[in-house]
């Protein structure tokens, strides 16, 4: 295959993913599946695109996911998008989503209905967050290109995301879950739950209140960084504040969004790690 073709190929994949008719990950059979031919496309695009204008004051090889777009085409597609904030082609936002200023949304996002990006929030190519879900101003979500295979932030539904907490390295938070302000979790941060004993390394269980928290080194005065389960919600629940949005017209071109079914999580041994085991 010629590399215009590829790269012709590649373009109508990241136009897909523009568009919502095709993701980075999808939940197949209760399991997120990385769909490695996406992220695949979006490093061809990323390649093969000479950098023009993008937007103002800009030289990119990517543009802006509003370039040519109308009142209209944002009332069309029920968006509420505030002065500075950029998103790129090759992201697809549902509608209700609201992003504030200085956000910034990479190829390969997906985020659902009724979502609010706040302030200064950074979201990293193929992160994905689901429906009524709030990130504070000032979070990071780190994004993953290659490897391939390797899976994304996940954020399923009703998720709130404190201000300036930092989730990298394919971090996987569920449904209902509150990360307080300031928690950073990577695929290597313990998260123990404070009551049980028992603890996870990259993926937050339904309804866990998440708090930051550190644990004993082993050496006098030293510790490492952790995340603590202080409670859980006695029931899923939104965290959007409804002031913050006026209401979205429906319309005949409007997507259902289908509610994620949550696979039990299994916890691992309640025992907590020694001082060599934090890495």
């Amino acid at each position: 295959m010629s590399s215009s073709t590829c790269l012709k190929k590649s373009l109508e994949i990241v136009r897909r993913l523009d568009c919502g008719s095709a993701r980075v990950c999808s939940l197949e059979k209760e399991q997120w599946v990385v769909h490695e031919s996406a992220k695949q496309a979006i490093l061809d695009v990323l390649k093969g695109l000479p950098c023009s204008s993008v937007a103002a004051q800009a030289y990119d090889k990517i543009a802006s996911k509003f370039d040519g777009w109308s009142e209209y085409d944002f009332q069309e597609a029920g968006l509420r998008v505030a002065p500075t904030s950029f998103v790129r082609w090759g992201a697809f936002l549902e509608r209700g989503v609201v992003l504030m200023p200085q956000s910034f949304i990479n190829m390969g996002v997906f985020i659902d209905a009724r979502t609010m990006i706040d302030s200064h929030v950074t979201v990293g190519s193929c992160c994905q967050i689901g429906q009524n879900c709030h990130i504070g101003a000032g979070a990071v979500l780190g994004g993953v290109l290659e490897p391939l295979s390797a899976r994304p932030v996940i954020i399923e539904d009703d998720v709130f995301v404190g201000a300036h907490a930092t989730l990298v390295e394919g971090v996987f938070i569920r449904r209902g879950a509150v990360i307080a302000a300031g928690v950073h979790l990577t695929a290597s941060t313990w998260i123990f739950d404070r009551h049980t004993g028992q603890r996870w390394k990259g993926e937050v269980p339904q309804n866990a209140v998440v708090i930051p928290g550190a644990y004993s080194a082993g050496f006098p005065g030293m510790s490492v960084q952790c995340a603590i389960i202080d409670h859980y919600k006695d029931a899923p629940e939104s965290v959007i504040n409804e002031q913050l949005r006026s209401p979205l017209p429906s319309t005949s071109s409007e997507k259902s969004v289908s509610s994620y079914p949550i696979p039990e999580v299994t916890s691992p041994s309640p025992n907590m790690p020694s001082s060599d085991d934090h890495a």
